[in-house]
């Protein structure tokens, strides 16, 4: 008897840890199938709006059109990815927040996207006056001048937007920002462009 329980205990101890490993295991595969996925969606989902900002320069309190350049990010995955955030990278020590659409209005100013959600970040804006700079807004949107947005100094410019959650993976890419107003013929006022 004392010797059949010397070898039931191994089998007991080894059948525990098998249960416990494939149970870590089918909980690991769950978190993995059933995790949201950020996606930036590419060139074709540019789309652009006019709005109006004061300068505060030449035209004083006058409002001015601006072309507002906006890009899709999209949730492919399988559960809502909360509390994302949108970025842009200038270069490697010069990082901001930028603008969602519609912002939370909770002054957190994230969003959470539903599985097969889609919502859109507003990236930049371009005036068809060539003496205005194009500008980038800040987390809290628009605010109806430009004086509270990021200006972009003259010529092309690459930057890098990010997207981030505090449940899914981060994604990125590479833009290019075109300084015409008319770089692109079919649509008067895009200046971005998705190139990586």
């Amino acid at each position: 008897m004392g010797y059949l329980a010397l070898v039931e205990i191994p089998t007991v101890i080894i059948g525990f840890v098998t249960a416990v490993a494939a149970g870590v295991i089918i909980k690991l595969w769950l978190e993995h199938y059933y995790r949201p996925v950020l996606v930036i969606d590419g060139n074709e989902t540019i789309i652009i709006r006019q709005i109006g900002l004061r300068t505060g320069i030449a035209q004083g309190n006058a409002v001015v059109l601006f072309n507002a350049n906006r890009f899709r990010v999209r949730n492919s995955g399988r559960s809502a990815a909360k509390n994302c955030k949108a970025y842009v990278h200038y270069n490697d020590n010069d990082v901001e927040r930028t603008a969602w659409l519609i912002s939370n209005t909770n002054g957190e100013h994230t969003v959470t996207l539903n599985v097969e959600d889609r919502e859109f970040v507003d990236l930049c804006a371009i005036s068809d006056d060539v003496n205005l700079p194009r500008v980038i807004p800040l987390e809290r949107g628009y605010p109806g001048s430009i004086d509270l947005c990021t200006r972009l100094p003259p010529g092309a410019r690459d930057i890098i937007v990010r997207i981030t959650s505090s449940n899914a993976r981060p994604t990125e890419r590479r833009v290019r920002l075109h300084t015409g107003v008319d770089h692109f013929p079919e649509q008067h006022g895009r200046i971005v462009e998705f190139i990586g």
